[in-house]
C-alpha cells in the first residue's frame, strides 16, 4: 500500500475528453508512483497522454477515475479551495509559455506566490534561487524587457520560492537554447539531490529526458515501458 512519504502516487487513472461524437481516451489505466527526489522525464509523440498526465496529477485538471495522491492526500476527494491551498504548499509548476505577470517586476512574480498566500518571501531562499539561475541582474527587469530563456529561468524561480515536494515541468527546456537548457537541467538535478525535491517533466527533448533518473514513455494514453536515460536519447520524440 503507498505510503504518504511518496510525492506522487497516481492508481488506475483515466481520463477523457469528448470532440464532438468522438471520445478522445486522454489516459487508460495509468498507474506511477515517485519516490522523494526522483527526477522523471514523460516522453512520448504528440497525443500520447503525457501533458494530461503531468495536468492530472498536479490537480490543474480533474481526472474521470482512479486516485492521485499528493504526498499522501488523495486530491480527487477534495474540495477546489482544499486543492488550491494543497497544490501552493506542495507543489510548483514550469508551465511552457512562463505565465508571467506582464505588468510586474522579475522579482514580484518570483515572490507573488508567499505574498498571495500572505507570507513574507524568504529572502535568503530568494537569493540561493535566483543566484543558482544566474538572474540576480534582472529581477527590476519585466517580462518584455528579458529573452525567452531568461522569463524561463524566472518562472523556475517563482515555482520554487514554496519549497515545493514536488515541481512539475511542461517541456521547460522547448524554447532554450542548449546553454540555457544545461542550466535548468542542473538547477532540476541540484534540487532533486540536495532539496529532495522530485522533479516530473513532460519533454520531447531527447537530452533533456537524458538527464533524468527515469523515462517513462507514453502511448495512446497508456504508459508504454519505462526507459534507461542513456537510451532514452535515441527513442524519445
Amino acid at each position: 500500500m503507498t505510503t504518504p512519504t511518496h510525492p506522487l502516487a497516481m492508481q488506475h487513472v483515466a481520463k477523457a475528453y469528448r470532440s464532438g461524437d468522438t471520445v478522445v481516451q486522454a489516459l487508460d489505466d495509468v498507474s506511477l508512483t515517485v519516490a522523494p527526489g526522483e527526477f522523471i522525464a514523460v516522453t512520448g509523440p504528440s497525443g500520447s497522454g503525457k501533458s494530461t498526465l503531468l495536468h492530472c496529477a498536479s490537480g490543474l485538471d480533474t481526472c474521470d477515475s482512479g486516485s492521485i495522491l499528493l504526498g499522501g492526500t488523495d486530491i480527487t476527494r477534495l474540495s477546489d479551495r482544499k486543492l488550491t491551498l494543497l497544490r501552493r504548499s506542495a507543489t510548483g509548476f514550469i508551465f511552457q509559455a512562463y505565465n508571467l505577470m506582464k505588468t510586474k517586476t522579475a522579482r514580484e512574480n518570483i515572490v507573488y506566490p508567499p505574498r498571495l498566500q500572505k507570507r513574507r518571501p524568504d529572502k535568503d531562499w530568494l537569493a540561493q534561487v535566483v543566484r543558482t539561475l544566474g538572474i540576480e541582474d534582472l529581477l527590476d527587469r519585466y517580462p518584455n524587457q528579458l529573452s525567452g530563456g531568461q522569463q524561463q529561468r524566472v518562472a523556475v524561480a517563482r515555482s520554487m520560492m514554496a519549497r515545493p515536494q514536488i515541481l512539475f515541468a511542461d517541456e521547460p527546456t522547448g524554447a532554450l537554447d542548449s546553454a540555457s537548457s544545461d542550466q535548468l537541467l542542473d538547477l532540476f538535478r541540484w534540487c532533486t539531490r540536495q532539496l529532495g525535491v522530485t522533479v516530473l517533466m513532460v519533454t520531447h527533448d531527447r537530452a533533456a529526458a537524458a538527464r533524468a533518473d527515469r523515462v517513462i514513455e507514453m502511448m495512446d494514453g497508456r504508459v508504454r515501458r519505462e526507459l534507461r536515460p542513456e537510451t532514452a536519447g535515441a527513442v524519445a520524440r
